[in-house]
């Protein structure tokens, strides 16, 4: 199955939960981060950020770039997408 492989770099993500919104309205039509695939919480406190990303994304595979990647205006969110890839190496071959 194609999937959506996602990547956060915790270093540059500053908690702000674009991700979760782009990508509750993606699969739902509204932006509510509790029926996101991507959970981000931040410490207050320290400025921690916590991230929960799925090991992969099916919902997305036919996305050239996924509207949770396309969010991160800082770049923390990344992605690699197995059909892309694919299509890419075909390419190359010919």
């Amino acid at each position: 199955m194609d999937s959506i492989s996602l990547k956060i770099d915790t270093t540059l993500c500053n908690g702000c939960r674009a991700c979760e919104l782009a990508c509750s309205f993606h699969l739902k039509g509204v932006c509510d981060p509790t029926i996101s695939k991507i959970k981000i919480t931040r410490d207050n406190e320290t400025g921690d950020v916590f991230c929960d990303l799925p090991p992969s994304c099916p919902e997305c595979s036919f996305e050239a770039k996924p509207p949770c990647i396309d969010a991160c205006a800082i770049g923390a969110l990344t992605g690699t997408n197995s059909r892309m890839e694919r299509k890419a190496k075909e390419m190359k071959r010919r």
